[in-house]
């Protein structure tokens, strides 16, 4: 078929409308907006408790080709929000009371925790912009460990220069050096540490607020500071790879909008 010529309000209420394996080229004389779209593929995406993903695509395929990218991307999105809740649901159906169903069902969960996961963050890869909204995560999680280092005192000055220096031997003190340090002339000229500006500085690369450069984690004081220093470059290379896709998405926002 050509072109679609459609009147929503024409389908009776109740009807159920079928359209897998329908194809068109393009919608005329009706709402292209993918609210309706969606409300009328919902109609009839399922026979016999089977769900038909190709009428999604479908009109995923003519809404792009017809310039409607951000409907496009909520039309695909849909789907594969629905397939992954197909999946989970036969996963349950199936279970007979075998281990091998029960496990099953087991990486069906898993698989809808990740999915959850991607919808949220990445639109299953068709809004992969919104993976910026990771970046506020992994700062609070930099945060939360960075403020246990330092209320454990395995925070100190980021700086060769300060912790080999004779201020600093002079007022160590073994269960919080740092704050026993601020309280010094050198140390009140210090930046001043806070937790979460220290977090999204570490996980935000572009950022430069001064607090990773100011305070470091110690490996030799306690686990907190041990904990830490392993985790820094997991979460400044998490930040970067979540830069780089959200920077993808933009792009390809801009190129085909």
């Amino acid at each position: 078929m050509g072109t679609l010529c459609d009147d929503l309000k024409s389908w009776p209420e109740d009807a159920r409308v079928i359209l897998n394996g329908f194809t068109y080229d393009r919608i005329s004389g009706a709402p292209t907006d993918s609210k309706a779209r969606l409300a009328w593929l919902a109609r009839g995406d399922r026979l016999r408790n089977e769900f038909f993903p190709q009428p999604y695509t479908q009109l995923a395929k003519v809404l792009r080709n017809m310039g409607h990218e951000r409907g496009a991307r909520d039309v695909l999105v849909a789907r594969d929000r629905k397939i992954a809740a197909e999946e989970w649901t036969r996963a349950y159906q199936s279970l007979d009371g075998t281990w091998t169903k029960a496990w099953a069902s087991l990486g069906a969960d898993l698989r809808a925790y990740v999915s959850f996961i991607s919808r949220l963050f990445f639109g299953y890869g068709h809004r992969r912009e919104k993976a910026v909204l990771l970046l506020p995560v992994f700062g609070l999680i930099a945060a939360a460990l960075a403020h246990c280092a330092w209320e454990a005192g395995d925070m100190v000055p980021n700086s060769d220069v300060i912790l080999t220096s004779e201020n600093w031997a002079v007022v160590y003190e073994p269960d919080h050096p740092a704050i026993a340090w601020g309280e010094t002339p050198e140390g009140q000229s210090w930046e001043s540490f806070c937790s979460l500006v220290w977090g999204l500085d570490l996980v935000v690369p572009i950022l430069d607020l001064g607090q990773t450069q100011a305070w470091t984690p110690s490996t030799n004081l306690g686990f907190a500071g041990q904990f830490l220093w392993v985790a820094k470059p997991i979460l400044t290379i998490l930040g970067w790879i979540v830069l780089a896709i959200a920077a993808a998405g933009v792009t390809d926002v801009a190129r085909r909008d």
